[in-house]
């Protein structure tokens, strides 16, 4: 059985058995309407993070970052945790930082300035941890986002994991 007869199976049994099943139902539902827009578009969901610019401004190191939602749900809200390593390797900064809302087919970009005094001082940013993956509507890939995250580079630091 396929998740989409298991969702139309759902929706078609009485009111009086729908309603204890309404938490399955939706998990399933929701995870067949994501499974079928991915097979839609040709391509699986993701949410895609790139780090697109690293520019001194000042005293200080921004960084601008370029974030595409195609997971198949709008998202109240998104955050990642970053570690920025120096040139010798050692940790110099963790934060995190908040994108905001981030709706389903929507691309944003986003610049934060890094306490890093220099650019040229960093020689990689980790992506630790997705800090906030928040959804109006429950779905099983909105509730694992690092399983669906992808990530894009254009500095020439390294990027990711």
């Amino acid at each position: 059985m396929t998740k989409q007869s298991a969702c139309n199976l759902m929706r078609s049994l009485p009111k009086k058995l729908r309603l204890p099943l309404a938490g399955l139902t939706l998990a399933v539902c929701s995870w067949s309407t994501t499974e079928a827009q991915a097979q839609t578009t040709g391509s699986a969901p993701q949410l895609y993070l790139e780090l697109n610019r690293l520019e001194q401004v000042e005293s200080a190191c921004r960084a601008s970052f370029v974030a595409q939602n195609t997971i198949g749900s709008d998202l109240s809200g998104i955050g990642f945790e970053f570690v920025l390593f120096n040139k010798e390797g050692l940790i110099e900064q963790m934060s995190s930082f908040d994108f905001g809302a981030l709706n389903n087919g929507k691309t944003i970009v986003r610049r934060f300035d890094l306490k890093a005094d220099q650019c040229l001082n960093i020689s990689r940013i980790l992506v630790n941890r997705i800090s906030k993956c928040a959804t109006a509507q429950p779905s099983e890939v909105a509730a694992n986002c690092e399983l669906v995250l992808k990530i894009g580079n254009k500095t020439n630091i390294q990027f990711g994991n």
